[in-house]
């Protein structure tokens, strides 16, 4: 009985000492760190169940010997490895791998101005960004940049690029910028289209016109036109290709804006292509003008009768009468074997008179 007990005792501390021993073995620390596609791999540490990865400090426990770093926000990092084990002392921490982790190189886009302030897009990760005025940079804390120090009656090509520490973005797209705030002068010109010069325009003083452009703001081509410091000379190739009526255009210039106005018409005066002398058939009398681009102004009748625009109507370059007026003048009374009807065409500053003899039936 008690050499039974006495080996039950040794076997006890044997088991003691050899746990004891398994105690006292430290994992060797991983080495062999690396970095691929953003994930941290590292050599397998025999004995080991599991890692710690300290990132700046920071612990992360993973069972693999490999670690996604995709989180990691731009910066600096320094990362370490620890093996640890359930039976085995845990290693010391690896040799320090250093990882710096790059932010995206991001172009500044959607450019505006509003109220002469000029903004875009804010970009993370940014140190400043550098706003090109032209052939000026101004460096900026943030995303906006105001634009009311620059000179007016001047246009201004602008794009951002952003900063990244010692890296730097493209620049963004170019926006036109311009500082025509304010109207100088206003002109209105004829142009006849029934002519084969040029219209030359006289500003009267000298200018310096930078671009034109027409009343959907389409730059002019400058091969329609000619400049001289006080004159502007446009072709009759391009106005001919206009039709009749009022064109606006906006001159940039270096004392401010210009709008011209340009009247296109025709130096003949209007006239009535259909007969003047008609027989009333009990139908609407319907009358056709050559208006260059003018107007029918007015219509009356014999002295002592009325005629109303209920009686008639104006059709473009057409004047239809209406039969049943016609027709009630003539039934009202008997003896009364015409009329004569008036009408007023006007074209710019020229006024034609005409009349129009209806004739009673047989």
């Amino acid at each position: 009985m008690k050499r039974a007990l006495s080996l039950l005792i040794i076997s006890i501390v044997a088991l003691l000492l050899l746990g004891c021993k398994h105690t006292n073995t430290r994992l060797n620390p991983p080495v062999n760190l690396r970095i691929q596609d953003n994930v941290l791999y590292w050599d397998s540490v025999p004995n080991a169940t599991g890692y710690e990865v300290y990132i700046n400090l920071v612990k992360y426990d993973i069972e693999i010997n490999q670690f996604n770093l995709d989180f990691l926000t731009p910066g600096t990092y320094e990362i370490r490895v620890k093996a640890i084990s359930t039976i085995h002392q845990p290693s010391y921490l690896s040799s320090p791998l250093n990882h710096t982790v790059e932010p995206n190189i991001l172009v500044p886009k959607n450019l505006k101005i509003s109220e002469s302030v000029l903004t875009w897009d804010i970009i993370d990760n940014t140190t400043g960004y550098i706003v090109l005025i032209n052939d000026r940079t101004y460096e900026v804390n943030d995303n906006h940049f105001d634009l009311s120090f620059l000179a007016e009656n001047h246009f201004y090509n602008i794009s951002v690029k952003a900063l990244y520490g010692n890296k730097e973005s493209e620049y963004s797209q170019v926006i036109v910028y311009h500082t025509f705030f304010t109207t100088y002068k206003n002109l209105l010109v004829l142009f006849y289209r029934d002519r084969e010069e040029d219209l030359i325009v006289d500003f009267s003083e000298k200018l310096n016109v930078y671009i034109i452009t027409n009343d959907n703001e389409e730059v002019i081509d400058a091969a329609y036109y000619e400049l001289s410091p006080n004159t502007l000379t446009i072709y009759n190739t391009y106005l001919v290709s206009l039709d009749y009526g009022l064109y606006k255009y906006v001159l940039f210039t270096s004392l401010g804006k210009v709008n011209l106005e340009i009247k296109i018409t025709n130096s003949l005066e209007p006239y009535i292509i259909s007969d003047n002398n008609v027989t009333f058939n009990n139908e609407d009398l319907e009358f056709e003008f050559e208006l260059f681009g003018g107007i029918i102004d007015s219509i009356t009748i014999t002295k002592g009768l009325e005629i109303t625009e209920a009686d008639y109507r104006i059709e473009g370059s057409k004047l239809i009468i209406k039969s049943s007026f016609v027709d009630n003048l003539f039934t009202e009374n008997s003896d009364r074997k015409r009329l004569i009807v008036s009408y007023t065409l006007r074209k710019d500053d020229k006024i034609v008179i005409g009349f129009i003899f209806i004739k009673k039936p047989n």
